[in-house]
């Protein structure tokens, strides 16, 4: 299956959820068209892509819509940079250190905020190459290996304090 290039990719449950997603692009010269939405994309056999996948996926964008009012953390935030692809995100929760001070953050319930963050990428390819390269170099702090090289600060830190205390 060969997916076409495209201008935004998001999360499918997001764009039906969030209303300033419907609005955008009633109310913008976006269309739905511009969307991929990679947990509906089948192969022939009618089978959803798996996980691994997902890097493919999001390097067929030029830019990852990730708009919600709430997250755990994000990490699809983190995969899509890990991916090279720039990131528009929410300012609310844990998204905003999720994506870093290099990704464009608005509020997720205003529409116009959106598309003109996505207009301001897809019109300003130097801006864009910047947060191609910001984004994976931020996302190394998410990566498997540092991830367990903090952990192991943080524990032998804590070891050394409980000799001396």
């Amino acid at each position: 299956m060969k997916l076409e290039k495209r201008d935004i990719i998001v999360r499918p449950r997001r764009l039906r959820r969030t209303d300033a997603l419907r609005r955008l692009v009633r109310e913008t010269s976006l269309h739905k068209d511009d969307f991929i939405a990679p947990l509906f994309i089948c192969t022939g056999e009618n089978k959803r892509h798996s996980i691994s996948s997902m890097p493919g996926i999001y390097q067929c964008a030029k830019i990852f819509l990730f708009v919600s009012i709430y997250e755990g953390f994000g990490i699809p935030v983190a995969e899509a940079q890990a991916s090279g692809i720039p990131v528009v995100t929410s300012n609310t929760s844990s998204l905003p250190e999720a994506a870093g001070k290099h990704s464009e953050l608005v509020d997720p319930k205003d529409a116009h905020q959106i598309s003109a963050s996505i207009g301001l990428i897809l019109d300003n390819s130097g801006l864009r190459r910047q947060m191609i390269e910001s984004g994976l170099v931020y996302a190394t702090r998410f990566s498997e290996r540092s991830i367990a090289s903090r952990l192991m600060e943080i524990y032998s830190e804590e070891i050394e304090g409980n000799k001396s205390g």
